[in-house]
């Protein structure tokens, strides 16, 4: 049986989570778009990757400063 605390605790790290999910595929199709317009399919895959190494990052720092806005 979970208590209350452990509750919330489990929920702020799912939040946490999709938020890094969420702005990892976000940097990755948005390096996608760009690399394929502007290079072609190698470029796609090479930005797309740029995409991902950016997005990890972004989401943390998204998660890390989250409760400076609430």
């Amino acid at each position: 049986m979970q208590t209350r605390r452990e509750r919330r605790r489990h929920r702020i790290e799912q939040r946490n989570d999709e938020t890094l999910v969420k702005a990892t595929l976000l940097c990755c199709f948005v390096g996608v778009a760009y690399g394929a317009v502007m290079v072609g399919w190698w470029g796609a895959i090479g930005y797309g990757a740029l995409g991902a190494v950016i997005g990890v990052p972004a989401g943390f720092i998204i998660n890390t400063s989250r409760h400076l806005f609430d």
